[in-house]
């Protein structure tokens, strides 16, 4: 099949950002590209139609961020495995023993490994508490504790434990994380690569603080925490357009040697006032990666409403726009108002 099918009506999927079991940490909000839970039940629903996602599967996402594919999938009584890269998004799903703020300070925005270094291991709650102080030049400090994560807020909700595995590492050697755990079974992938390397270019830097923060004086998205990068890790694929395009078809590779079925959330991003297609160099790296794609569909994010009368029309977009989204919009610049699902099979 070709990627053109999006024209038919019937694949595209609308009003499916509702959010069922719609519960993060806090932190979790320095993630600036999260999967979101509406979107992955409605995955999860569209796989057990296709009877390619069956009791005893395990889900796994190797890109995990905050964990939310797991969420959803220990909700339904699947099996998860993720896998992260980055050590605080793997705090923030699995929680973690957090030896406090050091009492020499430590600098830098919330994901520097200075808050894993010299045997300081310091929470995502204490490493954004420790960079706001740092912003407002005020002090903070913490003990030691234990920071609960997403794992632990989804076994309170469903008042049960679940079997969720979280694995620090990359996503290239998946195939040998998995079978060092002993982890292999039949196995679903579903995961949201990254923007290409939107995070690490997209916005100016005269309209941010040091902090990687929006100034208050540009009123584009007053609710955006993050930093620009995933990461400060120049290995992390989501800074990198080169690195992307060359890692992301061996990724999909050794995907492929642990599971059956692979479904992709892409988000295409602008670049150069244009909307960078990024479901077709998805669609072309899993091709080339030995998946048969067989299934597309685009998750509407918003639709344009007018408003007013002749003289005094207004579009203005409805429904859930993204930081990265509205701040393009709020520039005049084109913003892709959909989200690609690409399915395929070995």
């Amino acid at each position: 099949m070709t990627i053109s099918l999006v024209k038919d009506q019937s694949r595209r999927w609308y009003g499916v950002y509702q959010a069922r079991l719609d519960c993060w940490v806090p932190e979790a909000s320095l993630h600036p590209g999260k999967m979101q839970f509406g979107l992955c039940h409605r995955l999860l629903d569209h796989l057990e139609d296709l009877g390619l996602l069956r009791p005893g599967m395990t889900i796994l996402d190797p890109m995990a961020g905050v964990g939310t594919t797991a969420m959803c999938a220990v909700s339904r009584g699947y099996r998860a495995v993720t896998i992260d890269l980055e050590q605080l998004f793997v705090d923030m799903q699995a929680g973690c023993e957090c030896t406090g703020t050091p009492l020499d300070g430590c600098g830098g925005v919330p994901g520097d490994p200075t808050y894993y270094r010299h045997g300081h291991h310091v929470c995502p709650a204490c490493q954004r508490g420790l960079a706001d102080a740092l912003a407002h030049k005020s002090d903070f400090y913490s003990g030691k504790h234990f920071y609960e994560g997403n794992l632990q807020l989804v076994q309170k909700v469903l008042c049960k434990s679940v079997s969720w595995d979280i694995l620090q590492g990359d996503a290239l050697t998946t195939h040998q994380l998995l079978t060092l755990k002993d982890l292999v079974g039949p196995t679903v992938v579903v995961m949201s690569p990254p923007y290409l390397d939107a995070l690490s270019n997209h916005i100016p830097e005269s309209t941010l603080d040091a902090f990687g923060k929006v100034k208050s004086s540009h009123n584009i998205g007053s609710t955006y925490v993050g930093g620009l990068h995933y990461s400060n890790n120049p290995n992390n694929i989501g800074n990198s357009a080169p690195l992307y395009k060359k890692v992301m078809p061996e990724i999909y590779a050794s995907l492929a040697q642990c599971a059956s079925v692979i479904v992709t959330v892409t988000k295409n991003p602008t670049k150069a006032k244009r909307i960078v297609r990024l479901d077709k160099f998805t669609y072309k790296f899993l091709r080339e990666a030995g998946w048969r794609v067989t299934d597309y569909h685009r998750a509407i994010l918003w639709e344009i409403q007018v408003q007013g009368g002749l003289w005094q029309e207004k579009r203005i977009p409805r429904g859930r726009i993204g930081f990265f989204k509205r701040y393009d919009l709020a520039r005049g610049l084109p913003a892709a108002n959909y989200e690609d699902i690409l399915i395929g099979v070995k």
